[in-house]
């Protein structure tokens, strides 16, 4: 009877708490030197300790793991950025740095830079990506794509769309059969199979409407209609699984980019992505504005919660449980803490005072005027129009009275006593009613109506789906916060940091409502 108890109870335990050690907190540390807006990153694969940074116009590097940094290349000019450091993997290692100026190369570890690719203008020079692939350097511009087969000596331009649209970043996959090349722009993205030529494997406006109806709508917002391109990485492990980052969120595609399939996107608090990364152990990592998540059982774990660094623009993984971001803020080192999160509070308790989900949801849609409801009216309302005239109102002067006037005198000529005067101005006026009847089966606003609602169901989709992923988020936190031990100072300040923010992002998508149902 009693071992049937403790079986109860533990039942018990498990259904109505949430599991324990269900996410692992990073503990983060800056890394010595006073360098900002760090964008790229580059650790030298044979010696860890040896990294290079680019920031604005400039390379650092550091031969102890970031405690101390020395300038190696520096651009002229205002705004000139370091895009992306890369080396090939033999022994005698070159390294490569796109920047706004051209594309540098370094055959002493970094030491000594020497520019090898310069276009003949501003939009040519600005190197944005590079891959390498055996003998050959892919260097993306913002005017195109550029190979060379001779250590940079000869360039030669890819001709047709690639050629002339902006390269975002270059891919490379080489398996034992199949070796693919993936590049990203601003147009979409194209591989290229072996010695295939390259082929256009996603368009950058594949959510573009119907263009005859799209035109009647001048004021729409046209960043709406697309789902932007943003970064393109294949795994290197397995051939033909490909990740996509774009506006709308991140795809995958298991056959080399001829299908794609929508990846999870519960907690990754926006859909925004602008890098990815996969470790060696095949961990996704990806980057937003909100921070740095790694995708693990069909969700998104948040791993800059603790983390102050202002906007990421970069992410190298050292070792499985090692990370190395460059920031605003600087360059930041991480390693996961051993310590898991214990969550044994029970979850209806955490929700018990927060306003339901689909209260947030409908004041969410209230404050954005989003409603079904706007639709259903502005029909009504068209339906109706057909009963108003059209009404035309017309005003005129008439001066063409004349006076026969008799003056009584008896001079016999051509006007005699009869004199002919102009008379007073008469006003003409007019008013027409007029009714169109076929307008109430069928008129032409019905046609933009249903143009604004797709685009309005859309825009609503995405203010719920946002609304959802901070709501649960911010109970997630609030969960773990609950569960942090007193004496815990830094760790509550953080996790209550957190907090606000997430329910400043919810009071954003609500007028204030989220914060007033929490306070009442």
């Amino acid at each position: 009877m009693f071992k049937k108890i403790l079986v109860l109870v533990y039942l018990f335990m498990l259904i109505v708490f949430v599991p324990n050690a269900a996410a692992q907190e990073m503990d983060w540390e800056e890394l010595g030197g006073d360098i900002f807006d760090v964008r790229c990153l580059f650790v030298f694969p044979d010696n860890k300790r040896n990294m290079l940074i680019g920031n604005q116009g400039n390379i650092f590097l550091s031969s102890d793991t970031g405690v101390s940094w020395s300038r190696k290349l520096s651009l002229r000019g205002k705004d000139k950025k370091i895009n992306q450091i890369l080396s090939t993997q033999n022994k005698k290692m070159i390294i490569y740095a796109a920047t706004d100026c051209g594309l540098y190369a370094s055959f002493d570890n970094a030491l000594n830079w020497k520019r090898i690719f310069r276009g003949a203008n501003h939009e040519e020079s600005s190197s944005t990506a590079i891959a390498l692939k055996g003998e050959t350097i892919l260097v993306g511009t913002k005017s195109g794509l550029y190979l060379s087969n001779d250590n940079g000596r000869n360039w030669e331009k890819e001709t047709g769309e690639l050629g002339r649209s902006e390269i975002l970043n270059i891919d490379v996959f080489n398996g034992g059969k199949n070796s693919y090349i993936y590049a990203a722009t601003v147009n979409g993205v194209f591989k290229k199979h072996n010695q295939d030529n390259w082929e256009k494997i996603y368009s950058q406006n594949n959510r573009q409407d119907n263009a005859d109806q799209q035109s009647q709508i001048v004021d729409t917002d046209q960043q709406s209609r697309y789902w932007g391109v943003r970064y393109i990485k294949s795994d290197p492990e397995n051939d033909g699984l490909l990740y996509l980052a774009t506006t709308r969120g991140i795809y995958k595609s298991l056959d080399a980019g001829n299908s794609w399939e929508a990846v999870a996107e519960y907690g990754l608090l926006q859909r925004d992505v602008k890098y990815l990364s996969i470790s060696v152990s095949g961990q996704l990592f990806s980057v937003t504005n909100s921070g740095i998540f790694v995708f693990n059982q069909d969700r998104w774990l948040e791993q800059t919660s603790s983390l102050s660094a202002g906007t990421i623009h970069s992410l190298a993984i050292i070792e499985p449980d090692v990370l190395l971001i460059g920031a605003d803020k600087g360059v930041f080192r991480s390693i996961v803490s051993k310590k898991s999160i214990a969550y044994g509070i029970n979850s209806n308790e955490i929700s018990a005072k927060e306003p339901k989900i689909n209260q947030v949801q409908q004041a969410a849609i209230d404050y954005a005027e989003v409603s079904p409801e706007k639709i259903k009216n502005w029909r009504k309302q068209a339906a109706k129009k057909a009963l108003l005239p059209e009404l035309s109102v017309g005003v005129e002067r008439n001066s063409t009275d004349l006076w026969h006037w008799e003056t009584g005198s008896s001079t016999i000529g051509q006007s005699g006593d009869d004199s002919l005067r102009r008379g007073r101005d008469s006003i003409d006026w007019d008013v027409t009613l007029r009714w169109d009847l076929g307008e109430i089966i069928w008129n032409d606003d019905q046609t933009n109506i249903d143009v604004r609602s797709k685009l309005m169901v859309e825009l609503r989709d995405d203010i719920l789906d946002q609304v959802n992923k901070l709501y649960f988020e911010r109970l997630r936190v609030k969960m773990e916060l609950g569960n942090l031990n007193i004496e815990d100072l830094k760790k509550r300040n953080e996790k209550e940091l957190k907090l606000q923010e997430l329910s400043a992002s919810l009071d954003a998508l609500t007028g204030g409502y989220f914060s007033r149902q929490i306070e009442a």
